[in-house]
Formats: structure tokens, sequence, C-alpha cells
């Protein structure tokens, strides 16, 4: 799975061809987002909030024309967005005209759906509702992607009954408690014990 949004859209063919020498099926965020956005929008006019490299790629924008419909699509380019949420940095007055400048083309443009083009985004949702109107769908990677991995797995038969909690594991190649610390704030729950591994950088 390739949950990071810039990873995907610059990385996801690469990702596929190395993937498919060893037998693995490679789940992007991009066309589940795209897939969503497109069947729930009533206007057919669609945001993408996102980072500068994933607008640049045109990921969103190809994904969406594969859909089937005719969409109007308006891109957005956020590049203080991100760090700003994992810095975690306190919200206030410069941040919500942030915020607001970055919406602004998405309310002239009247989306009636926006795709947050980042997995950052889904923290700051609740802002950015407020700001484009209740009306205004927002589509995050997070259920889009979970239902697709869901897919995949079915398909080769490995998914799992739906009955329990599951387990889950961290591991991580940089500091462990900074690690922590941004990886409970993301997931809201406690990631418990955590395991630092080196890469090896071949060159």
């Amino acid at each position: 799975m390739i949950a990071c949004n810039t990873a995907t859209a610059i990385g996801a063919d690469v990702a596929r061809e190395v993937a498919c020498e060893y037998g693995v099926e490679v789940v992007p965020v991009v066309e589940p987002q795209a897939e969503i956005a497109a069947a729930i929008t009533d206007n057919a006019r669609v945001g993408v909030l996102a980072t500068p490299n994933t607008v640049a790629s045109g990921a969103y924008r190809r994904a969406l024309e594969g859909q089937g419909r005719t969409l109007e699509v308006t891109e957005v380019e956020a590049p203080d967005l991100a760090p700003f949420i994992q810095d975690g940095s306190p919200f206030d007055q410069g941040v919500l005209e942030m915020a607001r400048a970055y919406c602004a083309p998405l309310k002239r443009a009247e989306v009636d759906t926006l795709i947050l083009g980042c997995t950052h985004y889904p923290l700051v949702a609740p802002m950015l509702q407020r700001i484009l109107g209740r009306d205004v769908r927002l589509v995050s990677g997070g259920h889009a992607v979970a239902a697709a991995a869901q897919r995949t797995l079915e398909r080769a038969g490995l998914a799992r009954p739906a009955d329990g909690e599951g387990e889950y594991r961290f591991l991580c190649s940089g500091e462990v408690d900074s690690f922590r610390e941004l990886g409970t704030r993301f997931l809201q729950m406690p990631l418990g014990d955590v395991e630092r591994i080196d890469i090896p950088v071949s060159g």
C-alpha cells in the first residue's frame, strides 16, 4: 500500500514494476479517492487540495478523467499546510487565513466535492469544512484506500474475518519518540512499542 499521496503521484508506476517482480499487489491512494469523488459529486465540479508535487504530477487529474464522467477539476497547491500539521503548530488566525487562501479558488469554482490530496489534511478537515461549507463533501484517503485494500485481499483470498480489532506493529527508520508522538496524533490511538530499523543505502 502506498499511503502517501505525493509518493503515489510520483512513484506508483515504479512501485508496481518492482512489486510485480515479487508478486506483490500495490494499492495506491489516488485512484480510490478519484473513484469516490467522481461517484458522489452532484454538479461534476471536483476540487483537489494537495502538495505542489502532487498537483504538478497531474495524477489526480488523470485519475478523475478516467472515471467515465465529464468533470470540471480545480487543483490547488497548498505548500504550507502539510508542514504546519506535521510540526504540530498551534491553530491561530494566521493558519485560518492560510487555509482560507487555499480554499478561495475552490469556492470560486463552486466545487461540491473536495479530494484531500495529502494524508495530513484529514487532521484539519473540520477547519476546511467550515471554510468551504457543510454541503461540500470531503474525500480523504483513509477510507478509500482501506476499501481498495480490502477488495485486493478478498480477491487474493487473504482477507480475515472482521471479528475483532486486529493487530498492528510499527517500525520506523527515524527517531522513535518523534514517530510515536506524531503517529499517535494521526491515528488517535497509542502506538505501543515502536521498533527502529536501519535501511541500507545502496550506491
